[in-house]
């Protein structure tokens, strides 16, 4: 028999902007939602006009969630990433802080389309690499507005520079100074929006989960939720999260965050917790320029970690964290911080962070610094070699 006989004709093309729903239940029960099926544009029969009118557009821009079940843990971080979206989209959320949620909408697919949706769609998220032959699969189709970048690919960036450097430029160092105001200022009234106004817990703030309006202002910075997070914080500050997340977790969260803003920390933080993950460390929390109150900031947001914890009031509501701007008058010039910056090196014998964390087990507090304890970074910390001990 001729191999043309043998061979099967390929399936018909989908036409991505023809699409319909319609309820989807597996006889196992494990898929539900509702099925994404695709229609031919070629057929005129009434049956196909009237799914026709049904029809909804998914632009080439969407972004595709597909998720696999039930893995623990991947059901936890698609759920939670589920929830923050939909709950936005639903409740019309609106905040100049907030990345804006165009459409959300939650399918199945089956493998066959999925595939087909791999070469149509540019923007499409496996979250599990592997996937069952002839199955249903549960996914999300997301719309979002764009953004230039996340917050920790800037801090990144911008480690390596020192206090130094930056002193010997003032107007490079007043333009980041007055960003990092603005960072943080974004960052803590996106969240009061979710806490306050929307009841609502983010569950995954960090640098990842933070992205900018523009490639040339920056400003406004707008929450997300990229996930990147999620397991750290609920795993390691269990007193905080729960599961599902809380918001003295996701205050505790902004508090590391801010920490990491003002001073460009760019390496992900965990938490020291006895074995596995090296000696604690212990990590000063410096002065800034502009943000007069930035210490007590970080310590009222993160009380565990504060050794001078009891002096400083915790931060219950994040609508309570409010920054205290120093007048230009208060602003140190060149020559003070470069001053400044040469004590320093006297006192510790070089700028490095990794000196000021050992003379941390053999000093106390210096007046005017606050020392965060038991965190453990990954990498270099500010581009100058690892945090450890």
């Amino acid at each position: 028999m001729p191999k043309s006989k043998l061979s099967r004709s390929p399936p018909p093309p989908i036409n991505i902007s023809s699409l319909k729903y319609e309820s989807y239940n597996d006889n196992r029960g494990d898929a539900y939602g509702v099925r994404l099926t695709f229609t031919e544009l070629a057929s005129h029969n009434s049956e196909s006009s009237t799914i026709m009118s049904e029809q909804v557009q998914i632009p080439e821009s969407f972004t595709v969630q597909i998720i696999k079940f039930p893995e623990p843990m991947s059901f936890r971080y698609t759920s939670k990433f589920t929830n923050y979206y939909k709950f936005l989209y639903e409740n019309k959320a609106n905040h100049n802080n907030i990345l804006r949620i165009v459409h959300f909408s939650e399918t199945v697919l089956s493998l066959r389309q999925i595939k087909e949706l791999r070469n149509k769609l540019p923007k499409i998220t496996f979250l599990e690499s592997f996937l069952r032959k002839d199955a249903f699969f549960p996914c999300n189709l997301l719309k979002h507005e764009e953004y230039w970048g996340t917050l920790d690919s800037w801090i990144l960036d911008n480690s390596p520079l020192s206090k130094l450097q930056l002193a010997q430029n003032p107007l490079r160092l007043m333009e980041l100074l007055k960003l990092q105001v603005g960072i943080v200022q974004g960052l803590l009234d996106g969240l009061t929006y979710l806490h306050r106004d929307l009841n609502f817990v983010h569950g995954s703030i960090g640098p990842e989960d933070i992205v900018f309006a523009s490639p040339h202002s920056k400003l406004p910075v707008k929450l997300f939720f990229g996930g990147n997070r999620l397991g750290v914080w609920q795993g390691l500050w269990e007193e905080f999260y729960s599961k599902e997340g809380t918001m003295e977790g996701d205050i505790f969260a902004a508090g590391i965050t801010i920490m990491q803003i003002t001073q460009l920390l760019s390496s992900p933080i965990k938490h020291y917790t006895g074995s596995g993950y090296g000696s604690p460390n212990f990590v000063r929390v410096e002065e800034h320029a502009l943000i007069a109150n930035v210490k007590e900031l970080i310590i009222g947001m993160t009380p565990s970690l504060g050794r001078n914890e009891s002096a400083i009031p915790r931060i219950i509501k994040i609508e309570d964290a409010k920054l205290q701007i120093r007048c230009s008058q208060e602003v140190k010039n060149k020559s003070e911080m470069e001053a400044e910056e040469e004590e320093y090196k006297l006192e510790t014998g070089q700028n490095n962070v990794d000196m000021v964390a050992r003379l941390a087990n053999l000093i106390e507090d210096p007046e005017g610094h606050v020392w965060l304890k038991h965190l453990t970074f990954y990498g270099d910390p500010l581009g100058k070699g690892p945090l450890a001990l």
